[in-house]
């Protein structure tokens, strides 16, 4: 393994010593690695998603890019919002992180930390004056995120703070459906008791309700024993 790479592997371990050794030797402080899963992750990157909030100090001390980006578009401020670091992230925002920035699939702030499901990190960015309701990626709004992940706390503070309850993505789900499809009960449940539309269709014509009686749960199914007409 090269010493660039090395350095990645420090900034993941948080290994202050070794990452300042590397980067005496002559180690690139902004190398984008692309060695097996990684997508043009900086060390910076990997400090933030792996919590190193001193590591995180020290490169950008030593001139790393705060608002690097990876192949996905992701800068590190994105990193830790998703990994739910919210020390990392309060350091990053005095730093000069860039708030506005959108990934390569249109992700913003709010969502990658709706989908992480740090609800101090989401009401930073609801508090900033971040829209609940933006479309993302695949057409996901934070409320559609959260619930795809089972995130409720997250779901109720969004939903609290003005997100739409029956928006659908790119394939016609609703929160509602997302939670039901990967089987977040307290979520399917705490969104039908708030008004969740429970006869909406997918795309392929699939109401929530459909969904829940596929499931091996129950009680999932029995949050639907009266359907509405379905829209």
């Amino acid at each position: 393994m090269d010493i660039n790479n090395e350095l990645i592997n420090a900034s993941i371990s948080g290994d202050l010593e070794l990452m300042a050794k590397l980067i005496d030797e002559g180690a690139e402080i902004n190398f984008k690695s692309f060695f097996t899963i990684d997508k043009g992750e900086t060390p910076l990157h990997k400090a933030c998603a792996f919590g190193h909030i001193e590591a995180v100090k020290f490169l950008l001390d030593k001139g790393a890019n705060i608002n690097a980006i990876d192949s996905d578009g992701y800068t590190p401020l994105f990193k830790a919002c998703f990994s739910g670091y919210p020390l990392i992230v309060d350091f990053l925002l005095q730093n000069g992180a860039e708030l506005k920035h959108k990934s390569r699939y249109g992700d913003t702030l709010l969502r990658i930390s709706a989908a992480g499901g740090n609800l101090e990190i989401v009401k930073l960015w609801v508090e900033k004056g971040f829209d609940v309701n933006v479309p993302c990626y695949r057409n996901m709004t934070a409320l559609h995120t959260a619930a795809w992940r089972g995130h409720t706390e997250v779901v109720r503070y969004l939903v609290e703070n003005g997100a739409q309850l029956d928006l659908r993505d790119s394939e016609g789900n609703t929160p509602l459906h997302l939670a039901v499809k990967n089987e977040y009960l307290e979520t399917a449940k705490y969104l039908i008791s708030v008004g969740a539309n429970t006869g909406m269709r997918d795309a392929d014509g699939n109401t929530p309700g459909a969904f829940a009686r596929m499931s091996d749960n129950p009680f999932m199914s029995a949050l639907f024993q009266k359907e509405p007409q379905t829209t």
